[in-house]
């Protein structure tokens, strides 16, 4: 999905629209109307605009790129006025051109849904954009666009892309435009149009991409290789063959067993790793991408209909997610979600979930309501849907699995039965040479010298594999001589070997006003996405009482921290930072909780929050 943004007046508008195309005269000098690009070699336009089997077009949003030649490769009914146009190349769309999210939502779905369209009003090479309500549905799948007072459309804007704000995707193509307010034809109706194929795959549901989930780089691909961020080279994942296949064929079966897989076990074994291995390659992208060496189970390649890292997130916000990815009615009631994705899925494609980090929801109480609300009747009312969560055992208010009752079936990682001594091993073996992500001097990268030290961190590691990764990251980033397998010690517990970690950082202020795990334990408060510099400053005055300037924390996060924090965003003034695990949140807050009430440390962080904003 093209990442998002929301304007002044609260309009969810595309950030990317590399994918605008202009669709020009024959002379090539005027735009006639437009279109956009559905996937690495083809465009979708109006059929009435391409007055011959040759057009050419433009992409105005991809600077430097001069015209180029396409082909109508097939044409819609008279009823869908369609054309999809193929360039006459065979290096594919020009570099930087990313095709957009399409969903194909139900015509009455789309009903009094925000909407957005960039067109070339009048053969304005410049263009502009229009935006307004979807009206009523119309026949054979067409809607009605009003407009906004000061944001009509005109002739122009024929083939533009019709994006909705609610699903974040294109979900049609202005078709008819006149007189400010207009009609288009939705991607519902779209996809049965001969080659339009992007619309919707043969035998899966479109919607969710891992490319375009923004919760890929901060979680699904990470978790997936085996290292802490996305920006540390190496794939170092390794076994857990047995999981791997059951959840496999979890997602292959079709049989009507109406239950959810519940992915379980203590901090640090694994959940995240195994659900995201699963998640990652059933992407064809990231297949491509793994080393020759990597045996591991892989997913089916485009099983997954749609992934949730459930961190932070509300049972409503997950659900929405959900249904977005289905080309549902997206819900404004948790109640209406079954009903939604029910009838959005009665083809019988099969429709795969993965929710992952169900724990750390925003509540404990809204993790009950991702399963009673959203989980169980998904699996429960919707013959092609399966479900697969990842959970820890408890949370805050007790049992969490216990809220499944008997709509679960349990794949539990600490059990003998999903457990390999070889794997735990095979990773801290990877992990202590740094695989993919190779240091100069490291005196791990012999095998011979590194396999004692990785088998003696494996039996000492407890069967965890946060324990594991981060014992043998420590070695191998930090030894200058190999260590005797023999004398290597250290607790199996985490929050021993975290704050061990901990302890080598630097201060991010000299003189050690604060200390590292001081400033990381301010981030332990925060909630998704995290806290900008500023923000993490405040809190962190309001903690210790000590005050470090937003840029060295800003630098400190460029240091050996990074290997704790998570970082979004572009702008350097709205980048956030957050913790990687939950596993350190929960440390960092329980040793802060020896000390110093909850309570008290949140009621001093609004008032800091609330005094930055609105002054003493």
């Amino acid at each position: 999905m093209s990442a998002a943004s929301t304007s002044r007046a609260g309009w969810r508008l595309p950030q990317d629209r590399s994918w605008v195309v202009a669709v020009l005269s024959d002379d090539g000098a005027t735009p006639v109307g437009a279109g956009f690009v559905i996937d690495d070699e083809r465009i979708l336009t109006c059929s009435h605009i391409c007055g011959s089997e040759t057009v050419r077009v433009r992409f105005p949003m991809v600077p430097g790129q001069p015209a180029r030649r396409a082909l109508v490769v097939a044409r819609g009914t008279a009823e869908q006025d369609l054309a999809v146009l193929r360039l006459d190349t065979d290096a594919g769309m020009p570099p930087g051109v990313r095709p957009p999210a399409l969903r194909c939502p139900r015509p009455e779905d789309l009903e009094g849904a925000s909407w957005w369209a960039f067109g070339f009003p009048g053969g304005d090479p410049l263009g502009d954009s229009a935006r307004g309500e979807i009206g009523t549905a119309l026949g054979h799948g067409w809607v009605r666009l009003d407009t906004a007072p000061s944001h009509r459309i005109e002739r122009g804007f024929s083939g533009a892309g019709l994006w909705c704000a609610p699903y974040g995707a294109l979900v049609g193509v202005v078709a008819q435009a006149g007189g400010g307010n207009g009609r288009a034809v939705t991607l519902f109706e779209a996809e049965s149009l001969h080659g339009l194929a992007a619309c919707r795959p043969p035998d899966a549901v479109p919607g969710w991409t891992l490319d375009g989930d923004t919760q890929a780089a901060r979680h699904w691909r990470p978790r997936a290789r085996g290292v802490a961020v996305d920006s540390e080279g190496g794939w170092r994942f390794r076994g857990r063959t047995a999981a791997l296949h059951r959840i496999v064929e979890w997602f292959r079966q079709r049989a009507d067993h109406r239950q959810v897989l519940v992915v379980t076990g203590s901090p640090g074994v694994g959940k995240s790793a195994v659900l995201a291995r699963i998640v990652t390659t059933a992407d064809p992208a990231v297949g491509a991408l793994l080393p020759a060496d990597d045996d591991a189970v892989r997913a089916d390649e485009g099983s997954i209909g749609c992934a949730v890292f459930a961190r932070g997130r509300t049972a409503l916000e997950v659900a929405a997610e959900i249904a977005r990815a289905a080309s549902a009615q997206v819900p404004e009631q948790l109640q209406d979600f079954p009903a939604f994705m029910a009838r959005a899925l009665t083809a019988g494609a099969p429709f795969n979930v993965v929710i992952d980090a169900l724990d750390e929801a925003a509540s404990p109480e809204q993790a009950r309501l991702i399963i009673r609300m959203v989980a169980r009747p998904l699996a429960e009312t919707v013959p092609c849907a399966r479900v697969v969560v990842g959970a820890r055992y408890r949370d805050d208010l007790g049992d969490l699995l216990g809220a499944f009752r008997t709509g679960r079936v349990t794949i539990d990682l600490d059990s003998p039965a999903y457990f390999a001594p070889a794997d735990l091993e095979a990773y801290a073996l990877a992990t202590l040479r740094l695989s993919g992500n190779e240091r100069a001097g490291n005196p791990y990268a012999d095998g011979a010298v590194a396999r004692p030290v990785a088998r003696r961190i494996a039996e000492r590691s407890a069967r965890n594999f946060l324990v594991a990764g981060l014992v043998a990251r420590s070695h191998g980033l930090y030894d200058t001589e190999p260590v005797d397998p023999d004398a290597l010690t250290f607790s199996p517990d985490v929050d021993e070997v975290l704050h061990a970690y901990l302890e080598r950082l630097v201060p991010p202020v000299a003189g050690g006003a604060v200390s590292a795990a001081g400033a990381l334990t301010a981030l332990a408060f925060a909630h998704m996405p995290g806290f900008t510099a500023p923000l993490w400053s405040t809190a962190i005055g309001a903690l210790h009482d000590v005050s470090v300037d937003p840029q060295a924390l800003a630098r400190f996060a460029r240091s050996a921290a990074a290997n704790f924090l998570i970082e979004s965003g572009s702008d350097p003034d709205g980048r956030t930072f957050r913790l990687f695990h939950q596993a350190l949140v929960d440390s960092l807050l329980a040793q802060r909780a020896d000390w110093k009430e909850r309570a008290a440390d949140e009621r001093a962080l609004t008032r800091a929050f609330l005094t930055s904003w609105w002054g003493p």
